[in-house]
């Protein structure tokens, strides 16, 4: 099983993690997020808070999924 880390250092791979898409609404990866980066420093703070998100999302069901 993959770290938490992995999900977010790169983009989830829709075929090794099919639903993903379908929990995580909004999916932010830091290559998303130097690519925002590069555009406006506005979007860097909403992506760090997204995946805060995330992480927060996948380490509480990795705990309910057992």
């Amino acid at each position: 099983m993959k770290s938490v880390v992995s999900y977010v250092v790169h983009a989830v791979d829709k075929r090794k993690v099919p639903d993903y898409y379908d929990i995580i609404k909004k999916p932010m990866d830091f290559g998303r997020i130097k690519k925002k980066l590069e555009v406006t420093f506005p979007n860097y703070c909403i992506s760090v808070i997204l995946i805060r998100g995330s992480i927060t999302m996948t380490t509480k069901s990795s705990t309910y999924i057992r």
